[in-house]
């Protein structure tokens, strides 16, 4: 059995649009459609450091 990492959510910063990334693909979603959806991102590696120790108080959220 394959498995997959859930959906997330794309915003593009330049015009706002929102999409929805699973499986490889990405389908044009509304805010509403994205939220409860991790954002997507391009994570740097003192990032992924800070967010495995939990520690999230650089990231804002850009759905609320």
């Amino acid at each position: 059995m394959e498995t997959w990492p859930p959906p997330a959510c794309v915003i593009d910063i330049l015009s706002g649009e929102y999409s929805i990334y699973y499986k490889g693909e990405m389908s044009k979603a509304t805010k509403l459609e994205c939220e409860g959806l991790e954002i997507a991102a391009i994570w740097e590696a003192e990032h992924i450091i800070d967010r495995i120790m939990g520690d999230d108080r650089w990231h804002s959220d850009p759905l609320k």
